[in-house]
């Protein structure tokens, strides 16, 4: 039997926000105050579609952006728990479900060489241009109130556990202070199979 682990990233995996650690690529590391002030609750991923293009206009390149983002520190403990967990993949299989981006995660994780760790990571997708800026999109559309536009993780965390807990495989979740899991889906989940645990923990 095979124990699936889902991680949250931000806050996280790393210890630190990786949306806002790339305005260190910024001039002066800061954004003006009206781009700042641009963000509607919910439309996260819009406001930073708009942050990428305020560096791109400034020509920051992907390879500064790249050295930026894999300086991020991870958060304490977590890099000997991957690498338990990279030795023991027999034993099990990880998922992110995080509000950062393809691009952002796939850095960090192959610098750190943790990326065989994982077998799926849902996000928004990422990708630099033909004019060198980075985009993002939302990773779905969903309908649940309580989730930010972009990505609904209790409808993404639904999905993957309807195909594994049919396998009869256990389930651990690793986030940040606020929960992977809305209530809807604690009360819907089998308390037998969901076993959770802080980010404090590490």
């Amino acid at each position: 039997m095979k124990f699936l682990l889902a991680f949250d990233f931000d806050h996280t995996i790393i210890d630190e926000n990786s949306d806002t650690w790339i305005v260190k690529c910024a001039p002066e590391k800061k954004l003006p105050n009206g781009l700042r002030n641009s963000y509607r609750p919910g439309h996260w991923t819009e406001y930073m579609g708009r942050v990428f293009v305020y560096l791109g206009d400034n020509g920051v390149k992907e390879d500064v952006m790249k050295r930026t983002m894999t300086t991020i520190p991870f958060t304490a403990g977590m890099a000997d728990l991957l690498g338990f967990i990279g030795e023991n993949k027999e034993l099990f299989d990880c998922i992110i479900v995080s509000d950062s981006n393809t691009v952002f995660i796939d850095w960090i994780l192959k610098a750190a060489d943790f990326h065989k760790v994982f077998d799926e990571v849902f996000t928004n997708p990422a990708a630099f241009s033909s004019t060198g800026y980075l985009t993002v999109r939302d990773f779905h559309a969903h309908h649940c109130a309580k989730c930010p536009k972009n990505l609904c993780k209790r409808e993404v965390l639904k999905e993957f556990l309807d195909k594994q807990l049919e396998q009869g495989v256990q389930v651990f979740e690793e986030s940040s202070g606020r929960p992977l899991w809305n209530p809807a889906l604690v009360q819907w989940e089998s308390p037998r199979n969901l076993l959770l645990f802080p980010a404090s923990l590490f």
